[in-house]
């Protein structure tokens, strides 16, 4: 299995292959999973998105296959969905199939893609980059409404699986591609994508209205938008067109992380291989401008793709990175994301600077020259890139963690310097040939990890945090009375600390059960009260910060439910629904009378905000196969 680490963590083993391994036990067992009680105190999984909960790539690959296989079919899965698209594509402008099927390997291979598998939802939601170009193309040339609807399919794809910034971002290069294709057309062609957009935004609203309940409910927007300069591509990075790793290799802790401007390694390359560079300059040189009409019109419409996705990558290098600051732009974490179109547009560019040559030679010749050509670029990214990500095991890394069989049923943990492990092991020095230090790192049962082998865990990795969460999340690690007090509130049994560099479990004698009552209730007027309260050094777990006006009465008492207040959470006695209240920061509480016992209680999620998106999207879906079929008849009758 694929366990390649990232700095501080392992984005891989740490947060895509949980989730994924969540969504494949789930649809194996005919569930949903929109919540997990695994991480954070409870979780919002399906609403964060990135599991990918309603993509049916996903439903295909992990409902069908075991894990860990699913996880290498789904990446399997999205170069092949990448490659069939820009093959498609290249047809489409005039390509033969010859110069069509190098266009495609040269674009699907590319090496932002290869080094982006640890981020599985990323690296799908690109894959469908060339098939939102094809049915572009489409449109501009067609009347009739069906590659609308086609497109707006492809988009919704890269929403459902679970990093609508690829939406946002494909928009903007759909809308120059278009504009630069065919330029008599242009407002009728933007406002056939606009069409397109508002289509993909009805068919994926199932997963849309989730996530807006939840950024409505976290702080995570403003905080990404503080971010935006980050993680621009830095000017001397466009160097690696010509070798990945010319400023080192990470893999060999040859590469700087924490340089200037923070260029992280696997967010900057710019590189489609020796052969497609070699063309390219070979027909700049040259002036290779042949091809018909159609193919150099579309050459064009590609080149201007590249520069602008790659001036946008450049962010506030450029002037272009005044565009940040504005929506929908202004939430975009990481600029350099924009190389993912860059590397596409260089790939599908190498065909067309191929026309001159293949046109010249026979269709016998030109199987042997692809075959010799696609043996050679295959085998030149094998061998480049070879030693870059790290496998593993997967009998060894899906074992159970010694610490873990420590644990009782029921145990919640957090893991405390798990970061440093983990940089220790891998970040400074690499991680070439360090399966087992890897391993030993990967072994803390550290969030989101602990979620592989079914223990509770307080820590929570993700994108997007609730805001009731996120106040406290950085303190639950601290040594002072605030960290301690947290723990024992929100029932964490034990404590898993690496900062020694050695694992080690700790005991916490004084966790709260996940069901309590009291009679002592402290009210206070917001989440940072209470904050402030846990800190009092008078503060004693088992006190109530209780928020709400309504208060019990003498034949009442209140019920605490350790776990995470959220929208959708409802809870009944005896059938009866009774109110849930927010308490203690980030826990539920219901009153009761004195006579109810709290086993009679049950908790249910079930949040209206799916049902809406359910309704919208079904809507949709039904709506959009009329209109297909529709225009389908059309297109035969004219």
């Amino acid at each position: 299995m694929l366990i390649t680490p990232d700095y501080g963590l392992s984005d891989i083993w740490n947060f895509n292959y949980p989730l994924k391994n969540l969504l494949s036990e789930s649809l194996k067992q005919g569930k949903i999973p929109l919540w997990t009680d695994m991480i954070g105190n409870g979780f919002p999984i399906g609403a964060e998105g990135q599991i990918g909960t309603f993509s049916p790539f996903n439903w295909l690959v992990f409902g069908l296959f075991p894990m860990p296989q699913a996880f290498l079919a789904a990446i399997l899965l999205a170069f092949a969905t990448a490659f069939v698209g820009s093959y498609l594509l290249m047809r489409k402008i005039g390509l033969s199939k010859a110069l069509s099927f190098l266009s495609a390997l040269f674009a699907s291979s590319n090496g932002y893609f290869i080094v982006q598998m640890t981020h599985l939802n990323l690296l799908q939601s690109f894959s469908f980059i060339p098939w939102a170009l094809l049915f572009t193309e489409k449109l501009i040339f067609e009347k009739n409404f069906r590659p609308v609807l086609l497109l707006g399919a492809v988009l919704a794809q890269m929403v459902l699986i679970g990093y609508p910034q690829t939406f946002i971002n494909s928009l903007l290069v759909l809308a120059v591609y278009s504009t630069v294709r065919n330029w008599r057309e242009k407002i009728s062609n933007l406002i056939k994508i606009t069409a397109g957009a508002l289509i993909a935004i009805l068919l994926s609203t199932i997963q849309l209205v989730p996530l807006f309940e939840l950024l409505k409910q976290s702080d995570t927007l403003s905080a990404a938008a503080g971010q935006r300069y980050i993680h621009p591509l830095p000017i001397k990075n466009l160097l690696s067109v010509f070798y990945p790793f010319v400023f080192g290799n990470p893999s060999q802790g040859t590469y700087s992380y924490y340089g200037k401007g923070w260029p992280i390694f696997w967010e900057n390359l710019l590189y489609v291989g020796i052969i497609p560079i070699l063309v390219l300059i070979f027909g700049v040189i040259k002036k290779n401008n042949s091809g018909s009409a159609k193919s150099k019109a579309a050459k064009k419409a590609i080149f201007v793709v590249f520069i602008i996705s790659l001036i946008l990558a450049l962010g506030k290098n450029t002037p272009a990175g005044l565009l940040f600051k504005f929506p929908p732009l202004s939430f975009t974490r990481i600029e350099s994301r924009f190389l993912a179109f860059s590397n596409i547009s260089l790939g599908l560019l190498t065909g067309i600077f191929l026309l001159k040559i293949f046109s010249e030679i026979s269709n016998k010749l030109q199987i042997k020259l692809v075959i010799l050509i696609a043996f050679l670029h295959i085998f030149q990214m094998t061998w480049t890139f070879r030693n870059y990500h790290l496998w593993g095991k997967d009998g060894l890394w899906l074992s159970k963690p010694e610490i873990a069989e420590k644990l009782n049923t029921g145990s919640k943990i957090i893991t405390i310097g798990q970061a440093d492990l983990w940089e220790n092991a891998d970040a400074y020095q690499g991680w070439e040939g360090k399966e087992n230090l890897v391993r030993y790192a990967g072994k803390t049962l550290g969030p989101n990890s602990n979620m592989i082998f079914n223990v509770k865990q307080l820590g929570a990795y993700a994108q997007q945090y609730p805001r009731r969460f996120d106040i406290f999340r950085h303190f639950i690690y601290g040594n002072d009375i605030l960290g301690k007090n947290i723990r024992d509130v929100f029932g964490v049994t034990h404590i898993i600390d690496t900062s020694s560099g050695k694992i080690e479990i700790v005991e916490n004698q004084s966790a709260m059960p996940d069901v309590w009552t009291s009679s002592r209730i402290y009210p206070v007027k917001n989440t940072g009260e209470a904050l402030g309260r846990m800190s009092q050094p008078d503060f004693i777990p088992g006190e109530i910060l209780w928020e709400s006006e309504t208060m019990p009465n003498e034949n009442e008492k209140i019920v605490v439910l350790n776990r995470s207040w959220y929208p959708g959470w409802k809870a009944y006695v005896s059938g009866q629904q009774i109110k849930v209240y927010p308490v203690n920061i980030n826990q539920q509480a219901v009153i009761i009378q004195y006579s109810v016992s709290p086993s009679e209680i049950t908790l249910k999620y079930d949040p209206i905000s799916y049902k809406i998106g359910f309704a919208i999207t079904s809507a949709t879906i039904i709506g959009w196969i009329i209109l297909f079929i529709n225009s389908k008849q059309r297109s035969h009758d004219a």
